[in-house]
């Protein structure tokens, strides 16, 4: 208890300034015994190698999920709510390569760098406001690209929709559905 507590609280367990509390006043939220502090403590510390392993856990399902998707030959490109690009696959580089998305990329900026590769920047404005507006309903759209390669793209979208709730996000799919 004195060795342990010592380092943060004090010889006294009087406090330090800038590191711990009192521990020898009227209030005793970790408990008012050396075993129920040490208890306190050890819960805590076992509290907190939870929640790193589970954040560890987490950061590793989100780079396999990145590397699926990486894998993928169709474009994945993520929208946030607010318009911004959250997310994209190394496919969506390859189908667009004009399209540079730095971090703050807004959808506006991207569909900007894009739109000169289509055959109509109209039709790829009106069919990704489609996609964006209601992804659940919309059926999809085939769009001809002239650059860098001549080819048909498929556009699709779907809303995602945490389990906790609806983010506005939206998932855009962009595939190459040329006859070879």
């Amino acid at each position: 208890y004195a060795s342990l507590c010592i380092t943060c609280h004090g010889p006294t367990l009087a406090g330090m300034k800038g590191l711990g509390f009192r521990l020898n006043d009227s209030l005793w939220v970790h408990g008012n015994t050396p075993t129920a502090i040490l208890r306190n403590i050890d819960d805590r510390r076992r509290a907190e190698a939870e929640v790193q392993r589970q954040f560890t856990a987490t950061q590793e399902a989100l780079a396999r999920l990145a590397a699926l998707l990486d894998a993928v030959d169709d474009g994945i490109l993520l929208i946030g709510p607010d318009g911004a690009v959250l997310s994209r696959n190394r496919a969506l580089g390859d189908l667009l390569p004009a399209a540079h998305l730095g971090p703050t990329t807004g959808v506006g900026e991207w569909l900007a760098a894009v739109e000169p590769m289509f055959e109509s920047s109209e039709a790829w404005r009106r069919v990704f406001a489609e996609a964006r507006r209601a992804p659940e309903a919309f059926p999809g759209a085939l769009l001809h690209q002239y650059w860098p390669v001549e080819r048909d793209l498929r556009i699709t979208s779907a809303p995602v929709q945490p389990a906790g709730g609806a983010s506005g996000a939206v998932l855009i799919a962009i595939s190459d559905v040329s006859e070879a």
